[in-house]
């Protein structure tokens, strides 16, 4: 499958995305919705295993990318060039240490 038919919107009609994240203080009830890039469709995010960074893809035009965040902020950044593929769309971490695994 080439890369633009892969990551544009012709998805698999099971594929789950979203198109907005809300991060939720379980202490006071604050909400903090995450700046995602406009028209964003993302996966579901992993967590770090301190439980204070997160990764998730972004399907975007010609490619699925990395995007990484942190607890307690709005923003989110690329995670360099780094380009997933359907079979790998799901950043996963295997480390059981609190070093970012992306």
């Amino acid at each position: 499958m080439a890369p633009a038919t892969e990551a544009s919107g012709d998805l698999p009609k099971r594929q789950t995305y979203w198109s907005a994240y809300r991060q939720l203080d379980l202490n006071t009830g604050a909400q903090i919705a995450v700046d995602l890039p406009q028209s964003a469709k993302v996966g579901s995010p992993v967590w770090s295993a301190d439980g204070k960074r997160y990764a998730f893809a972004r399907i975007a035009t010609h490619s699925i990318e990395l995007w990484l965040g942190e607890v307690g902020s709005a923003k989110v950044r690329r995670g360099g060039r780094v380009a997933l593929n359907r079979s790998w769309a799901r950043p996963s971490c295997g480390c059981q240490t609190n070093r970012p695994c992306w």
